[in-house]
């Protein structure tokens, strides 16, 4: 039997566990913002291919019709079908939806003429805490825009 320790029962000491705390802490404060920019990035990944596709399905209104569409809901997406400038909302999974909810991170509207379109995507919820690349835009001559503090968005 040890005199410093008469029952013999073993266990950690306050400082062993408040370093561990610290440790803890530590690695926390430095792997969350990076997890959080992996998501924004990933984020940002599925609204500019939303934008794709909706520049895509224009392609081939203009290719049946001659003349681009004002309507998103005419292109297939659930937008207002009585509202041509009703935009809709792509959930993180890309997904769209008529309107917003939890999991939506961007709002996608369509400006068109015969002739032109521009397709954006604005940031909502959680993705407007990118600043790095916030608002996304793709129009009929395939030239893509971007806002905010990054140059690299697209």
């Amino acid at each position: 039997m040890n005199a410093s320790n008469p029952g013999g029962a073993r266990g950690f000491t306050l400082i062993e566990v408040m370093i561990v705390v610290v440790v803890v802490a530590i690695l926390a404060a430095i792997a969350f913002p990076s997890y959080r920019e992996y998501v924004l990035r990933t984020n940002r990944a599925v609204g500019k291919s939303m934008l794709t596709q909706v520049a895509d399905r224009q392609e081939q209104f203009f290719a049946a019709n001659k003349s681009y569409s004002n309507s998103l809901a005419q292109l297939g997406f659930p937008a207002n079908p009585a509202n041509p400038a009703s935009p809709f909302f792509v959930d993180r999974r890309g997904q769209s939806a008529a309107a917003i909810g939890d999991g939506v991170i961007y709002r996608v509207s369509l400006v068109a003429t015969n002739f032109t379109f521009t397709v954006t995507a604005d940031p909502v919820n959680r993705q407007l805490d990118d600043t790095r690349c916030t608002q996304f835009t793709i129009n009929e001559r395939g030239q893509r825009t971007a806002t905010g503090t990054a140059t690299d968005c697209w």
